[in-house]
């Protein structure tokens, strides 16, 4: 005989269709607190807006500093400032899609593929609504109704009629607004620290643009700088290995391709491959070591190198990803590093590139590529200055990614009604 599963509910409260709430907290569906928006762009607007996860909804050039956009946009939603958008397209951290409200516009239109709508008159809490759907709390409903498979441009599969139908929390506004002030303030919060931290990057950039081309000199130096091609600075300079498919393994020698080297950054550790210690051994590979300058010789874009770090673990490149070990006699490997990720740089290096499909650039015309740098000394004084800067930059963006975990305990909570506000 089965025996009935007795769930152990909290005085004060009750269970829901959305699970266990306070008892005067109740359910709704979408379509009481929200008016579909349908309204079309006849008055010509041109504000194209799109919905990006760190931004919300954002003019479409600022984004993606180009139109995607139709070019005839009459039949485009027209949004005002407080309305929502809804786009069904998963993405990170949104694997429901992304509801956004508008807030830097006055008014705007977005995609018809977009389902749009705005507070009814009745629903005197958006700000709530607005923490309600950041913190994903209409996944369960979607995931209940979105259909098998997908429509084009990867959409999820979900009616109109289905998205008002579903269910959302309600409750006194008062306790709602409260709850919405109090996550409002950690946005706040949030928001300061990630303009530090833009400012300080931008300093930082500032910085570089200044001192690693001599434009501005530290106190104390005025010995004159010096030109050196890569090839005279390098203690050693080579390409990397080349490696076929069935030589990749799950785990061994670490294989760093040119998608694991980003701008001036560390390896990114994306998409690894490996190869066994057999096969190191038998194709004769050259190990990389820590504090090489690993340069991808292919697009995009050409010269972006990296440090490797010192992380114990075997490492090899593949063919498009130059090692480029520089002569500590006349150079300090952060200082070049930083040098060849100038704008200027990297310019110069796709000029040396070649290619009808993909460009590369050939070790011998990347070793060609001229440096102007200061002695030693002044060359570690202006690493040490970015350094300072970077250190910064990183418990910053620990700090903020703290304020975010935070911050998503607290919706966890407080949405939910497992923790009451007072009123």
């Amino acid at each position: 005989m089965m025996k009935s599963v007795v769930k152990d509910i909290p005085k004060g409260y009750k269970e829901s269709v959305l699970g266990v709430i306070p008892d005067d907290w109740s359910i709704v569906r979408l379509k009481d607190k929200f008016d579909r928006i349908t309204t079309k762009n006849k008055k010509g607007l041109t504000n194209v807006l799109t919905i990006s996860a760190q931004h919300g909804l954002i003019n479409q050039e600022e984004y993606f500093n180009k139109s995607v956009a139709s070019k005839n946009l009459s039949n485009y939603t027209v949004l005002e400032k407080g309305d929502f958008a809804y786009n069904k397209s998963y993405s990170t951290g949104y694997p429901y899609g992304a509801i956004k409200k508008l807030k830097k516009y006055d008014e705007g239109v977005v995609s018809p593929l977009y389902i749009c709508f705005r507070p009814s008159k009745n629903n005197k809490s958006p700000d709530f609504y607005e923490q309600y759907f950041e913190a994903g709390m209409l996944n369960r409903e979607i995931h209940a109704i979105a259909q098998e498979g997908a429509r084009n441009h990867g959409l999820l599969n979900i009616s109109i009629g289905d998205f008002f139908n579903t269910f959302i929390i309600d409750a006194d506004e008062k306790e709602l607004n409260k709850i919405a002030e109090i996550l409002n303030t950690w946005d706040k919060a949030i928001e300061l620290k990630e303009k530090l931290i833009e400012q300080k990057k931008e300093l930082k950039k500032g910085l570089m643009q200044k001192l690693l081309t001599g434009e501005v000199r530290l106190p104390g130096y005025k010995y004159s700088w010096k030109v050196y091609t890569i090839e005279q600075l390098a203690e050693f300079f080579t390409d990397g290995d080349w490696i076929e498919a069935p030589y990749i393994t799950e785990d061994g020698v670490l294989l760093i391709q040119t998608g694991n080297i980003g701008i001036g950054e560390y390896i990114e550790k994306n998409n690894m491959k490996f190869i066994s210690e057999k096969s190191f051994i038998e194709l004769n590979c050259t190990e990389v070591k820590p504090g090489d300058i690993l340069i991808c010789r292919l697009a995009d874009p050409i010269g972006r190198s990296c440090i490797v770090p010192n992380t114990g673990m075997k490492m090899i490149t593949a063919v498009d990803v130059a090692i480029f070990r520089v002569n500590n006699n006349l150079a300090v490997t952060e200082f070049i590093n930083y040098k060849l990720n100038l704008p200027k740089t990297l310019r110069k290096m796709d000029s040396l590139g070649a290619g009808s499909t993909r460009k590369r650039i050939s070790r011998k015309n990347l070793g060609k590529v001229k440096l102007t740098i200061p002695d030693l000394e002044e060359q570690k004084a202006i690493v040490d200055i970015l350094l300072q800067i970077e250190k910064n930059i990183v418990l910053l963006e620990k700090e903020l990614g703290e304020l975010k975990k935070q911050k998503k305990g607290l919706m966890q909570l407080l949405l939910t009604g497992k923790v009451r506000v007072k009123v």
